[in-house]
């Protein structure tokens, strides 16, 4: 199997039921699947190569934007 054919893994906050899972599977509906705790721990997850990308939400329909992400992104 090449590297290409490799399943690639997406690191996402939340878990099963999740709006972010929910993102995943339609966005890189191919991706495997890393929940995680955490927006710090989905940054850390693609730093340190256990992930190969992340999904992350900038803002929220309520709270606005999550200066939390931004910071991580910067």
């Amino acid at each position: 199997m090449s590297a290409a054919a490799l399943p690639r893994i997406v690191a996402y906050l939340g878990g099963s039921g999740s709006f972010s899972e929910e993102a995943c599977r339609r966005f890189v509906p191919a991706h495997d699947l890393m929940p995680l705790a955490d927006f710090a721990a989905v940054a850390r997850a693609v730093r340190q190569g256990s992930a190969d990308v992340a999904v992350l939400p900038v803002a929220n329909s309520l709270a606005g934007p999550i200066a939390a992400v931004r910071t991580l992104l910067t």
